[in-house]
């Protein structure tokens, strides 16, 4: 119970009692009792009630946010104090504000592609590496083409299930367990190694065959790292 709770109790009290005295003195005009009285004990009413609703639901927030996270905000909270709360309040109405208002991922994304894409110097250039690349392939490549076929680089079973694990990961804020973290990370390694090779494999085959060129120095160590992904997937 905190100090205004028990401070507003007490008005109650004492405005209670005073409210008996004047009555059974017949001392209770309709001015004192409305301005003297009653308006005091309903706004100390008020107070009492309303801190306990309020803290009822802060624990139901607490409890709803704890067993979504796994986090006890309520830990770093407490020792906030009330203008480190009230900017930390402000901070975050801000950035809802502004992600609402003024950024659209999807949009920002598409513009960005399509301003790369539409360089005709670089666009050859491009290796894209989305976290559903690997996943995308599995399911719409009848084969993973002759390239890599014939490089015996296609992904093992494995390798397929955790592709398809990442791409189902739901976005959130943070991360519930440190398996899904690494399980994304592996992954995304995993597609930009098979990104480079299947980009080299297709628009740099000639240059392959040199030894000393840089294309085949950057195949050979991504094929590398492919195949130890490849047997240590899961």
């Amino acid at each position: 119970m905190t100090v205004l709770q028990i401070t507003s109790i007490i008005s109650v009290a004492a405005v209670i009692t005073e409210f008996v005295k004047n009555f059974q003195a017949n001392d209770l005009s309709l001015v004192k009792a409305i301005f003297l009285l009653l308006i005091p004990l309903l706004f100390s009413l008020t107070v009492v009630f309303g801190i306990f609703y309020l803290r009822f639901q802060l624990n139901r927030l607490r409890e709803k946010f704890k067993a979504e996270s796994g986090i006890d905000v309520w830990k770093y909270l407490k020792f906030l104090t009330v203008p480190q709360l009230i900017a930390f309040s402000e901070s975050r109405i801000k950035s809802l504000i502004t992600m609402s208002s003024s950024i659209f991922m999807k949009r920002v994304r598409d513009l960005s592609y399509s301003r790369i894409y539409a360089d005709e110097k670089i666009r050859d250039k491009i290796i894209s590496n989305q976290i559903y690349d690997l996943n995308k392939n599995i399911q719409f490549k009848a084969e993973w083409g002759k390239f890599i076929t014939e490089k015996e680089l296609a992904p093992s079973e494995k390798l397929k299930k955790a592709a398809l694990m990442a791409e189902e990961y739901k976005t959130n804020l943070w991360f519930l367990n440190a398996e899904d973290l690494e399980n994304l990370i592996f992954c995304g390694k995993v597609t930009m190694c098979y990104n480079i090779m299947d980009y080299l494999l297709e628009h740099r085959l000639s240059v392959l065959s040199d030894q000393n060129s840089g294309e085949y120095d950057l195949f050979t160590r991504t094929r590398q790292l492919w195949l130890k992904f490849n047997n240590t997937a899961g």
